[in-house]
């Protein structure tokens, strides 16, 4: 089977126009419009409503549509199960992840990473939660680290790490404890205790962002956000100017390596302050040597 024709239908139906879909997959607009002609006269149907602008696809179109994307994300999952068992050939992994855990977590089993896979390229998807999903189920990516809450039944999640969640406040605050003996690094705090304090916070539809809403209900206030940023690099350094008070990952704070004594780290007295953190891929995908490598490499750091 020819699947370029599977593609261009795909292409036209994503770009609901001819002239787009040429340029993106670069071939001449007449012909992806005559080849798709001459599919439409085999099936003895048109696959595209050419009297709406933008186009849109018929009834048709909508089942072969559907069938094509079922094609060829098979194709593809047989081609790496082959390339699995082939020596000496060249391999793609899309890994999607937000920019924080690329730094911490990807970023130092890397180079071990392609010593055992050196003929593997990988492509990094540093984007949001939100956008991580999205481009999981679009198949845009192989492999999602992050949060295993997404649909058990979509969706395989293989645990890498647990990680604490602390509280994070400026050192000029009054509100700090004495300093820490070593044995104690992340002394217990109660959240209400903060309650009249600002908070610095990611925004509530990223992970962190609805966890601190959370607590703080849970906790019986509302916070007083002050600042909201989509980083949590750049939430920590108004944290750590003096802004106000917020929630970070352990493993953001063990990667600092205490660089910065402007800001002290609380463990939360009386609540689960934990989040799993898996490495999710779509349950009817294969699962390719390329992934299964740096998922043990990812478990194998955790236990560090």
């Amino acid at each position: 089977m020819n699947t370029n024709i599977l593609r261009y239908i795909i292409a036209v139906s994503e770009e609901k126009s001819f002239t787009a879909a040429a340029k993106k997959l670069y071939i001449a607009q007449p012909s992806l419009s005559q080849s798709i002609r001459t599919l439409e006269k085999q099936l003895g149907a048109e696959l595209f409503d050419r009297s709406t602008n933008p186009l849109t696809l018929t009834p048709a179109g909508e089942i072969y549509v559907l069938w094509a994307e079922q094609v060829l994300s098979t194709q593809r999952q047989i081609e790496r199960q082959i390339v699995d068992v082939v020596e000496g050939t060249d391999t793609i992994l899309r890994v999607g992840a937000s920019a924080e855990r690329t730094r911490f977590l990807l970023s130092p089993v890397m180079k071990r990473f392609f010593e055992l896979r050196p003929r593997c390229i990988v492509r990094i998807h540093d984007v949001t939660a939100s956008q991580l999903t999205r481009l999981l189920e679009e198949e845009k990516i192989d492999l999602l680290i992050g949060n295993p809450d997404i649909d058990p039944v979509r969706y395989s999640s293989i645990p890498i790490c647990e990680e604490q969640i602390l509280l994070a406040v400026p050192s000029s605050f009054a509100a700090n404890l004495p300093s820490p003996s070593a044995n104690d690094r992340y002394p217990e705090v109660d959240l209400a205790q903060f309650k009249d304090f600002p908070f610095v916070s990611l925004p509530a539809e990223q992970t962190l962002g609805t966890t601190l809403r959370q607590y703080c209900s849970a906790s019986g206030f509302i916070p007083n956000i002050r600042l909201e940023c989509r980083l949590l690099s750049n939430l920590h350094t108004m944290i750590a100017d003096g802004i106000g008070v917020g929630l970070v990952g352990e493993p953001f704070v063990r990667y600092l390596r205490n660089d910065d004594s402007r800001v002290r780290y609380y463990s939360l007295r009386g609540m689960q302050a934990t989040r799993h953190i898996a490495a999710v891929h779509r349950s009817d995908h294969y699962l390719s040597r390329d992934a299964q490598v740096l998922i043990e490499l990812l478990q194998r750091q955790s236990m560090v």
